[in-house]
């Protein structure tokens, strides 16, 4: 009868009927309370039941019966998984690798442990392990792709999708990881085409998710109509439908009717941090930084790995000169995924010390910002430690012919040995940290500055223009027109000087003969040669630009310049906001800013210039 009621239970399984089998599994259990198969096989039907205390019990008497069980020990690694519990499913899951070192679906299951904690370096090394062992199992690999999404890791994850067949049954789900990848790599056309495709030739995909992200996708490049249009393929009733209709407000600058549905969302009891993330940019662009900061900690509150959050709560608090919580929360992030990371991983945080530590100092922002925080070497210019600076290659003969014996350089995409090379490391914004907590620590700070190849020309009347800035989130905002900028200046100058990276010589031929003027380096490389348009900065009487990689170089070189930034600049170029009574840049003196008040545009910011 004990058969009978074992086999009732294989069949129910099979069946999917879950709850029958357990009642036969447990029927056989009455006169054969030992049977390994029946407490195994009720302990997994359990876990399908998602009831882990359970599953966790009979699997535990199942693993008294066969000690080191190996289907077993990975199960309880599975259920305690399921329960959050993560150090025992990773003592488990490590008790079955020892029965089999080279098991890839332990490994594999090790990996999703690892990585449901956020520990991406160890989940990516559990993956590869897995992998090693069954180099063609696509599961796998799109399990390490995630995770070195999550890292930051992108080009790598891409390798690992793009092997992914159109034959495969996995190949819409790789196609979706890839999808987010050119989301994360702010390449918003190419996503909302992969996006639409996906929508239109995939049934096993959440077409709704998907939809939600393509208008995320389509309001960064400011296409509101394409926005509205997915919108519109929403329900009514879908709770983040009117979350997403406040967003489109926002961008259309209707912000108190986006304020008004993001509040009446939080009376309603609907939970998102992103809505207190939003209200927070509005309040920071209005100068409401108190009220911005409270709503950035209520996002966080929420979701404390919320990334928008933390940044923004960091650039509004060291706007306001809060410079030690402000640095703390930048660095929350910037501590978390990236290269960055992975150094940490292999060398403590250095802690300022003047001695003879090996200290690798490691920029990896934007090419303005690595300008910007390259500032800080001034702080330890006459320190005794061996420092190495990774940075952009096109920055390193800049620095070289400013900084002393004891700074050595490196490319920041060059491959290095760590070992015993470096003692500490420390990134710009840990400079940041270590060296400005007041700013007090700006205005007595010994400015490092950018020297030519080239003499400079004292004689020079020409005047440094640059427009443009090909940032893929704020470029739009921070970018003046061309026709604009001239029709305003040639009134009071005749000859300029091309400053602007990218390739504008139609553009700039064409506007010589509009307004009558001259401009030289029409045909200039100013993006790829640094030394060229930092010739070409030094050359100029004054530079007139925008918020972009020409202001940083420009101050950083000492020369004077006008910087024309938009009213909301403060929500992530925080530092142009740091300025004395003359309204001159703390970090670069030699800057005088000119920002647009609430509701003007740079254009009319431009209008007040008098050359």
């Amino acid at each position: 009868m004990a058969t009978q009621f074992y086999q009732k239970g294989v069949q129910y399984h099979r069946e999917n009927d879950l709850e029958k089998a357990v009642y036969f599994y447990k029927k056989n259990c009455e006169s054969n309370p030992k049977h390994f198969e029946t407490l195994f096989l009720i302990g997994t039907c359990f876990i399908q039941l998602n009831d882990t205390t359970q599953a966790i019990l009979y699997l535990k008497k199942a693993l008294n019966q066969r000690k080191n069980d190996r289907h077993t020990l990975m199960n309880l690694g599975a259920a305690y998984r399921k329960m959050k519990d993560f150090k025992s499913a990773t003592q488990y899951l490590k008790e079955c690798l020892k029965t089999n070192p080279r098991d890839p679906d332990v490994l594999n299951n090790l990996g999703a442990t690892y990585e449901d904690q956020g520990l991406h370096s160890q989940s990516i090394k559990a993956f590869s392990q897995a992998l090693s062992h069954d180099p063609s199992n696509e599961t796998f690999k799109i399990n390490r792709a995630r995770a070195l999404i999550a890292y930051r890791k992108l080009t790598k994850a891409l390798s690992d999708l793009k092997q992914i067949s159109v034959q495969s049954p996995h190949y819409f789900q790789a196609q979706y990881e890839i999808f987010n990848v050119l989301i994360k790599q702010n390449n918003f056309s190419e996503a909302i085409k992969l996006g639409e495709s996906l929508i239109a030739n995939s049934g096993q995909l959440d077409h709704i998710r998907i939809n939600k992200k393509l208008i995320e996708c389509s309001m960064m490049l400011s296409q509101i109509d394409k926005a509205n249009l997915y919108l519109k393929k929403l329900s009514l009733n879908d709770p983040d439908y009117k979350f997403y209709q406040a967003l489109i407000y926002q961008k259309l600058s209707r912000n108190e009717k986006a304020m008004k549905i993001y509040q009446e969302l939080i009376r309603s009891g609907y939970r998102n941090a992103s809505i207190y993330q939003n209200l927070g940019y509005e309040f920071a662009s209005l100068g409401q930084h108190k009220l911005a900061q409270n709503y950035y900690t209520e996002a966080i509150n929420i979701d404390e790995n919320h990334i928008d959050s933390r940044i923004n709560l960091g650039i509004s608090q060291l706007s306001c000169g809060n410079f030690i919580e402000g640095w703390k929360n930048i660095l929350f992030v910037h501590e978390k995924s990236g290269s960055f990371l992975e150094l940490t991983k292999f060398l403590p945080l250095w802690d300022g010390k003047n001695n003879t530590s090996r200290v690798l100092i490691f920029f990896d922002q934007g090419l303005g910002d690595q300008i910007f925080y390259s500032q800080l070497l001034a702080k330890i210019i006459n320190y005794k430690n061996r420092f190495t600076i990774m940075t952009d290659k096109r920055l390193i003969t800049i620095y070289q012919k400013i900084l002393p014996n004891n700074f050595s350089f490196l490319a920041v995409d060059q491959q290095f040995p760590i070992g015993d090379v470096f003692d500490y490391c420390c990134s710009g914004i840990g400079l940041g940290k270590l060296f400005i907590k007041s700013s007090n620590d700006l205005i007595n700070s010994n400015q490092l500055k950018l020297t030519t190849k080239e003499p400079i020309i004292e004689s020079s009347k020409l005047i440094g223009i640059s427009w443009f800035s090909q940032n893929p989130v704020f470029g739009l905002e921070k970018s003046l027109s061309l026709d604009k900028l001239f029709k305003n200046l040639s009134r009071y100058r005749k000859n300029f000087n091309n400053l602007q990276y990218g390739d504008f010589s139609k553009e700039l031929t064409e506007a010589s003969k509009i307004y009558k003027i001259n401009i030289d380096g029409v045909k200039s490389d100013n993006l790829n040669d640094l030394d060229q348009l930092m010739d070409a900065i030094a050359n100029c009487h004054q530079v007139i630009t925008i918020d972009n990689t020409t202001a940083h170089l420009a101050g950083a070189m000492g020369i004077e310049t006008i910087l024309l930034l938009n009213s909301n600049h403060q929500c992530h170029s925080w530092y142009w906001s740091l300025t004395d009574k003359n309204n001159h840049s703390l970090w670069y003196p030699s800057i005088e800013i000119r920002k647009a008040k609430n509701g003007q545009s740079l254009d009319q910011v431009l209008q007040t210039l008098k050359l």
